[in-house]
């Protein structure tokens, strides 16, 4: 089991992505711009980032204890 930051999880590669990564059981945090992506997310397990990934800050967040960046 990873750690797994998913970016651009909200598009249609990113959240078939997120899906895959849940069911072989890597706990995954997904990067998105809104927070009505959340619920979504959530509900098959994910965590949500809430940011930009031109954003150094928000990277900063949404990486810690991280291990790999789709």
């Amino acid at each position: 089991m990873a750690s797994v930051l998913v970016t651009g999880a909200g598009g249609f590669i990113g959240t078939v992505l997120v899906r895959q990564l849940r069911e072989r059981g890597d706990d995954v945090v997904c990067l998105a711009h809104h927070s009505h992506y959340a619920k979504h997310f959530e509900a098959i397990g994910a965590r949500v980032a809430i940011g930009d990934i031109r954003s150094l800050d928000s990277l900063r967040q949404a990486t810690q204890g991280v291990e790999c960046v789709y």
